[in-house]
């Protein structure tokens, strides 16, 4: 009987061991913290052993959030959710939930506002998801929103990210492909590179713009922007990048490690203004960055959807244009017929005829310099395009639909978006040369493709050619 008693109580002195998980500093200060915060994890190794989860789940990784009411951590790949309490001198990881199923939320992103726990996207047996997951507290379960469309994310690609808590919204690199891996065709490519806003509270999704950076490694979210690539911050309300001043760089690689003393990074966040960094091992840092050590590049994080009429207005717009060109059809017709109606006018002591023979010869003799006006009938887009087209056909050749996306900027859009952006241009350039053109044919002109007879290629008319060195000058 003693035996059986005493082996009892090891299993439970064993049991509570292994529950028992003495947090590193990095962990230890979120815990001390009584604000939600932001994190982003980069460990390799998980930060507590989960014994009662399974052994398949030790390698999908571990991330933790931290609210108000404190430091929660979400092993990838389940629906489970430890709370971190403390037990005497000891820090202990709690499982809250009680949800059953895993295995369809790998990669996904675990963020939180104010107190409610979130998860986004990731991937299970062969499929790709776009769902917004929150933690319900009643049933302990996991609920998803009603999104407006569904777009596919998933963490450790390099895809952005920003978690907006004051104005509770979500940014996201859309991840391009189709929900279903099994597909022979996975990329989406009008999705590549483009830039989503989701307003949490409405679950509309919004397309702002495309990227124009390259992968990024995104450390914390700062006051002032979104840290990232070790030395720049992106404000996304300004759509702007700024530099971190070169002593602060070296001040953050420095903390990170230097080839003498490498350091392991796991997880990173901003408290205020103030970076902090640190490793499972021990080691915690911080680095204090503040409004002055931001230099401004000049350049924009992404290229924004330029904002279209809405339907009703330009239908009003057509309307008002159709309009003003019926009254000056009306009031040109009038003109003609009054001055058919006025009696011939006589002047005594001229020629007629030698009146007329001078006009003629006025017109033979006109100068034919280029007029000043021809100058300024393009802006510059109008005449890039122009030239661009003239001198391919200088040389006899058609000019392609995409050396025309690439010349007007419009290559990373959408195919909707290039389309009307040609259109535009292309237009534009056409009325206002048909002013002095004398020629009912376009300028710019298109022709079916020989390689493909859904599309145009582009050429400027022989008859034009004139005219348009004119124009370019």
């Amino acid at each position: 009987m003693r035996v059986k008693v005493l082996l009892l109580l090891l299993l439970l002195v064993g049991e509570s061991i292994g529950q028992t998980s003495i947090a590193p500093p990095i962990i230890q200060r979120l815990f001390s913290e009584n604000r939600g915060v932001i994190i982003k994890s980069y460990a390799t190794k998980n930060l507590t052993e989960l014994k009662d989860l399974s052994y398949n789940f030790n390698y999908a990784g571990q991330e933790i959030t931290k609210t108000r009411e404190g430091v929660f951590l979400n092993p990838l790949g389940t629906g489970r959710i430890y709370k971190l309490a403390l037990a005497k001198d000891s820090l202990i990881w709690t499982r809250i939930d009680s949800t059953l199923y895993t295995g369809y939320n790998f990669g996904s992103l675990f963020f939180s506002i104010d107190t409610i726990l979130f998860s986004f996207g990731g991937q299970g047996l062969f499929n790709h998801n776009g769902n917004l997951r929150y933690y319900n507290e009643e049933s302990k379960e996991w609920d998803a929103f009603n999104l407006s469309q569904s777009l596919m994310w998933l963490s450790k690609n390099g895809l952005f990210q920003k978690v907006d808590t004051a104005k509770k919204q979500l940014f996201i690199e859309a991840w391009p492909q189709h929900q279903d891996q099994a597909l022979k065709t996975k990329v989406i490519q009008d999705l590549e590179k483009s830039l989503w806003k989701l307003d949490i509270q409405t679950g509309e999704w919004t397309k702002i713009g495309f990227i124009i950076k390259e992968r990024m490694h995104i450390m914390a979210e700062t006051p002032f922007g979104t840290f990232l690539n070790f030395n720049q911050i992106v404000d996304l309300d300004k759509n702007k990048v700024y530099t971190l001043r070169k002593s602060i760089v070296n001040k953050i690689l420095t903390v990170l490690g230097t080839s003498s003393k490498p350091k392991e990074l796991a997880y990173s966040y901003c408290i205020d203004s103030t970076l902090i960094v640190g490793s499972l091992d021990g080691f915690i840092d911080s680095v204090m960055i503040s409004r002055t050590d931001l230099i401004d590049t000049g350049e924009v994080f992404y290229t924004p959807i330029e904002k279209e009429f809405p339907i009703k207005e330009r239908e009003v717009l057509i309307g008002l244009v159709f309009m003003f060109g019926a009254i000056s059809l009306i009031l040109f017709f009038k003109n003609k017929n009054n001055g058919r109606n006025q009696p011939p006018v006589f002047i005594t002591g001229i020629n007629q005829s030698e009146d007329i023979q001078e006009e003629k010869s006025d017109k033979e003799n006109r100068v034919v310099f280029r007029s000043g006006k021809l100058i300024d009938l393009l802006n510059e887009r109008e005449k890039t395009l122009l030239s661009f087209i003239y001198e391919h056909s200088l040389d006899e050749r058609l000019t392609t639909i995409e050396e025309i996306n690439k010349v007007i900027g419009a290559a990373q859009r959408n195919p909707e978006v290039q389309k009307r952006l040609r259109s535009d241009l292309i237009g534009a350039i056409n009325d206002k040369l048909k002013i002095i053109a004398e020629s009912k044919y376009n300028v710019i002109d298109k022709q079916r493709s020989e390689f493909d007879k859904r599309s145009f290629e582009y050429f400027i008319r022989t008859e034009h050619m004139k005219l348009v060195q004119k124009v370019l000058g």
